[in-house]
Formats: C-alpha cells, structure tokens, sequence
C-alpha cells in the first residue's frame, strides 16, 4: 500500500487522500510499453499490489483507450515505436486529461514540459 508522509502545513497534492491506514486512491492503472518483457514485468508487479493493470504496447493503441476512459494512473514508455512515440502520447492526453503520469525512458532527451 502506498503511504503519504505527512508534512505539517502542506497539503497533500491535488487533494489525494492518501494517508497511512486509507485505501490507495490509485487502483487502475495503464501500461504503456513496446518492450513485452518489460511491460510484462511491470504490469505482473503492479497487479501483486493490488492493482488493476492494462498494457499497450504503441501510441495508437494508448490513445485508444485514453479516449474511451482515463485510468488513475499511466505508465508511459516515451521511446515507443510506431508512428505516435510516448511524447505524442503526453501531449494529446495533456490535451483533455491531467491524469498523473510515470514517465519510464532510457533516453537521455531533455525533459518536457506537459
């Protein structure tokens, strides 16, 4: 279970509620990665959490099923091959989601800013 610390005079972010002893606010969760051993193991992890876990492997897919519904959470690979990579991705949810994102890359790119 994740665990928030608790800082005096500072709220918790977007008002979240997690506190120790609450349920997680986080329980679906999309993976997107085009690496299936890495999205297998990341997906097998999350689920042994507790988690409820969708994996994709491109952009199109991704977009897919962001605009059928939004997830708690998504897991984003932005080296993904295909026409639509992870950056594509974060832009367009950006566009009409402010859901958090967990960005996973080996890429050495400056960071964005979505």
């Amino acid at each position: 279970m994740l665990q928030a610390i608790e800082i005096p005079g500072r709220e918790t972010p977007l008002g979240i509620p997690w506190r120790i002893g609450e349920q997680d606010a986080i329980s679906d969760i999309l993976v997107i990665e085009d690496d299936s051993s890495l999205a297998n193991l990341e997906a097998d992890v999350l689920t042994a959490h507790g988690y409820t876990v969708v994996s994709v492997a491109d952009g199109e897919s991704a977009l897919s099923l962001l605009h059928q519904a939004i997830p708690d959470l998504v897991v984003l690979d932005l080296e993904l091959l295909g026409d639509i990579d992870g950056w594509d991705v974060l832009h367009e949810l950006r566009s009409f989601s402010s859901v958090p994102v967990l960005i996973t890359s080996s890429s050495t790119t400056t960071a964005r800013h979505y």
